[in-house]
């Protein structure tokens, strides 16, 4: 499987819309592709002289060792029908939380306020150990 590493003159054709965006707007990061991540990350750590590595869409990637895990979920659809691709939009259960380590609510406006402090609440009884980060966009 072949991975390659993004480079500012990379184009969105070749890695992609996102990670051109990421290295476009972050030069300093090195941003890595790949369809089989763990050998992506073998290939090109050596390259690596920061301790950080941020794996998007990483949660189901179990081969990789990693010290934090944030789950995002869309404030508007939240857990949507609770069913998993391709019937529903999750990835996973949700008693895939259990091991998360924190739970970042995405979108969020303040009419969702409420309606997200009760789904934290109810999350926090089942998965004591989440933490919670709320989202929000704010124009400039």
């Amino acid at each position: 499987s072949s991975s390659m590493k993004v480079e500012m003159d990379s184009s969105a054709q070749d890695s992609g819309d996102e990670p051109a965006m990421i290295k476009k707007n972050l030069p300093f990061v090195n941003v890595i592709i790949g369809k089989n991540r763990f050998e992506a990350f073998q290939k090109h750590k050596q390259d690596e002289k920061s301790p950080l590595i941020v794996l998007d869409d990483g949660f189901q990637h179990h081969a990789l060792r990693r010290n934090m895990d944030f789950v995002l979920i869309d404030s508007r659809k939240l857990l949507g029908n609770g069913w998993t691709i391709p019937v529903g939009d999750l990835r996973e259960k949700e008693s895939a939380l259990k091991r998360a380590n924190y739970v970042v609510f995405t979108k969020v406006i303040s009419s969702d306020l409420k309606q997200l402090e009760t789904c934290k609440k109810v999350w926090i009884t089942k998965y004591p150990h989440l933490q919670f980060f709320f989202l929000y966009y704010k124009p400039s």
